[in-house]
């Protein structure tokens, strides 16, 4: 028995549009091409920093919301603790009165930023977790993501302790 197939049509060029869904997608990009031209690129890139600042505020807002299921408005607090601090450190404490201009100081910068939040969060987030133990484990570990782990020191892995 012979069977006969159908040939296949291609979509049109308004089902794939409306298949993929792309149009707030190429609306938000129009408005912010004109925008651009509009009010230039200096208030175009302080716009977009705003708004990421804002972004990044109401995802906190919406984790804090998600989780504990309550609103807790400390959260904008504690972010704009951590920004002013930031600035006051880089223009009276190392005397940055514009933006880091070298790569290489910015790299460092960076590194240092990094191994101290790290090492507050660590010191404040096990004497939080813990707060039977305080902060006397701080002699009692190596610390392990740079030195490895040692069992001699760890009391946690110690037998019978």
């Amino acid at each position: 028995m012979a069977t006969t197939t159908v040939p296949e049509t291609q979509p049109s060029f308004i089902d794939t549009f409306q298949r993929l869904r792309l149009g707030p997608y190429l609306f938000v990009l129009a408005v912010a091409i004109i925008d651009y031209f509009i009010i230039g690129p200096a208030q175009f890139v302080n716009g977009l920093t705003i708004g990421a600042i804002y972004a990044l505020v109401a995802i906190g807002y919406t984790m804090v919301y998600g989780i504990i299921e309550l609103i807790n408005f400390a959260h904008g607090d504690v972010f704009m603790v951590g920004a002013f601090t930031s600035m006051y450190v880089l223009t009276n404490v190392l005397g940055q009165d514009g933006p880091i201009d070298e790569p290489a100081v910015l790299a460092v910068v960076l590194f240092v930023d990094f191994a101290v939040t790290m090492l507050l969060l660590g010191i404040l987030g096990t004497a939080l977790a813990y707060p039977d133990v305080g902060l006397e484990h701080l002699s009692l570990r190596s610390p392990s993501p740079v030195l490895g782990t040692s069992a001699a020191n760890d009391r946690r892995r110690a037998p019978g302790g």
